[in-house]
């Protein structure tokens, strides 16, 4: 069993509604890697799991998941990274604490950084509160617009 696999499955769970399964499978990632809860950037177990416990009411917990992804990505920052997951994760996190100021913010940050995968907010579980805000379909209705133009031009 590879904790990438198991959170990939997670992802497709939680993107697919099965958020008990989504659950099990983010616990399993943490059983067989604990280290995902602390340093790793790459894996977005702790922001998928925060939700889903803020959502089972367990605030406590949720916040301490959410709070170290997000110290783990404002670091990867701080040491210089100009991948677009970091400021993205981050404006996760904030839509998740339902901080819509925070989240414009971040996601100003993240398309920046070229970020472009804009079915994260308009489909994915992190955004569910924030989805129809015309501020946020105003910031990605750009990227979703290049994005077409792109498939288009991909397809002749």
């Amino acid at each position: 069993r590879s904790a990438r696999i198991l959170e990939s499955a997670g992802m497709l769970a939680h993107f697919a509604g099965d958020v008990p399964l989504a659950k099990k499978y983010f616990q399993d990632v943490i059983d067989l890697e604990p280290s995902v809860m602390n340093d790793d950037p790459d894996f977005t177990v702790n922001i998928h799991l925060g939700q889903i416990l803020l959502k089972e009411g367990n605030k406590v917990d949720s916040e301490i998941l959410l709070s170290n992804a997000l110290e783990v990505n404002l670091s990867e920052i701080e040491n210089g990274s100009q991948d677009d997951a970091p400021p993205f994760n981050i404006a996760c996190i904030y839509a998740i604490r339902g901080k819509k100021e925070e989240t414009l913010r971040w996601l100003d940050k993240a398309i920046s950084a070229k970020w472009c995968d804009y079915a994260m907010v308009t489909h994915g579980p992190w955004f569910e509160s924030l989805r129809n805000d015309p501020d946020i379909i105003k910031k990605i209705e750009p990227i979703k617009e290049r994005m077409n133009l792109l498939q288009k031009k991909s397809e002749e």
